[in-house]
């Protein structure tokens, strides 16, 4: 929750709060044991909505055992990028007459960045 009190305000329509499905299910078996009533007990593909909020958790694997989190408006901020436009990556298709099959080897950098940090919240617990 303090993740989520710190996001700001012209974000928070449509933010969302990422962290590791371990952190994931502890909250989910903390509002099993608060017996919040609006808890359906449905299965969930790992996230949900955060009740009394607008924003949605969501667990990602590449969290797992950091106990951080991040929240912004993955739509609009977060971006995925990578160089495959330069002489760097490789492209190589062929077939091997050995294994009597095609095969693919394809090489490049690839990343994430964030378009407007001060929109972004990190968070992690203790």
């Amino acid at each position: 929750m303090a993740v989520y009190n710190a996001i700001p305000v012209k974000v928070l329509d449509g933010a969302s709060i990422l962290c590791g499905a371990d952190k994931f299910r502890e909250f989910i078996q903390a509002m099993v044991e608060k017996n919040f009533y609006h808890y359906d007990g449905k299965p969930m593909d790992n996230e949900i909505m955060i009740p009394g909020t607008n924003v949605k958790l969501i667990a990602v694997n590449g969290l797992n055992g950091t106990g951080k989190m991040v929240a912004g408006q993955l739509d609009k901020n977060f971006f995925y990028g990578c160089d495959l436009m330069n002489d760097e990556e490789k492209f190589e298709f062929w077939y091997s007459q050995d294994n009597r099959e095609f095969r693919l080897a394809i090489e490049f950098n690839a990343g994430v960045q964030v378009a407007f940090p001060n929109e972004v919240v990190l968070g992690a617990t203790a």
